[in-house]
């Protein structure tokens, strides 16, 4: 069934559940699973007569999601074999090109669930996923009040794949 799995992690809570997914479905499945964080750099600031400075040095962004990952791999239960990745860029984008380049057959992604307005300013990276993947989406959302099962968690959407 799936043995590569990438999970798609910030720091958000619909993350973290997409991790305790993909750990789950690794133990299960016997796979490999990998975490990818992609930073993306903050919009330069100019001023009259000033020069455009980035915010937050590369390398610090970098860092800062190195970290992230180091982090959350400390959910992940030892016995699983997990590879971090960290890229810089649009993060669907990212996410996709990460999952053909390390041959994933699963990508799982977190979702906030926003509708209207929130949505349509802020995009759905999950959404974007889901449209560009070459392989199935699983896109994880939080839940309030106690969770009755796995598929209260998740949503599982195919992906068309062309061959």
């Amino acid at each position: 069934m799936f043995t590569r799995i990438l999970v798609a992690v910030d720091e958000s809570a619909p993350a973290a559940v997409a991790v305790e997914l993909g750990a789950e479905l690794a133990v299960k499945l016997r796979a490999q699973l990998a975490l990818i964080n992609v930073t993306h750099p903050p919009v330069p600031v100019a001023a009259i007569d000033l020069p455009i400075h980035d915010i937050e040095p590369p390398g610090e962004r970098i860092g800062r999601a190195t970290q992230l990952l180091e982090r959350i791999r400390m959910m992940v239960p030892a016995a699983i074999s997990v590879e971090e990745l960290v890229a810089e860029g649009a993060p669907a984008a990212k996410i996709v090109d990460a999952a053909r380049d390390w041959r994933a057959d699963l990508i799982i992604v977190g979702t906030h669930g926003r509708h209207g307005v929130s949505r349509l300013i802020l995009g759905s990276t999950a959404e974007a996923v889901v449209r560009k993947a070459g392989c199935p989406v699983l896109v994880a959302r939080e839940t309030k009040g106690p969770t009755r099962s796995n598929t209260d968690r998740c949503e599982v959407v195919e992906a068309d794949i062309q061959g």
